[in-house]
């Protein structure tokens, strides 16, 4: 015997349809990351973290459970960067086009010109 001793991965057997889950929703995360110019410790940073393992394992797809107050922020951190919350999610939608973007942001701006709705004058 050479002395060597095999060892069993701790990694549990995850169903394949999980697994595609986990992996695209990690590249989807990092796509995100990606736009905002973040690296992986500052985004944890964000979500106060210390360090960026959760990141980086979420990103690689390995993270079972993702936490609430973490799944909230990377829809918000989405938003930012022009994503939309069911994209991230579920991969079901493309990211937000340029002209989508420059109408939406027209719209915002006329919107914040307009005086404030004032209620109805009541009859004497």
């Amino acid at each position: 015997m050479s002395g060597t001793v095999k060892r069993k991965s701790k990694k549990k057997s995850v169903p394949e349809p999980e697994r595609l889950y986990r992996e695209g929703l990690g590249r989807r995360v990092r796509q995100v990351r990606a736009a905002l110019g973040l690296t992986q410790g500052e985004m944890a940073a964000l979500f106060g973290r210390a360090k960026n393992d959760t990141i980086s394992r979420l990103e690689r797809g390995e993270m079972e459970n993702i936490p609430f107050d973490l799944l909230i922020g990377l829809q918000r951190l989405a938003v930012q960067a022009k994503y939309t919350a069911a994209w991230l999610l579920a991969g079901d939608e493309a990211p937000m086009t340029d002209t989508a973007t420059r109408l939406l942001e027209q719209l915002h701006r006329l919107a914040a010109a307009m005086p404030p709705p004032q209620p109805p004058e009541k009859e004497v």
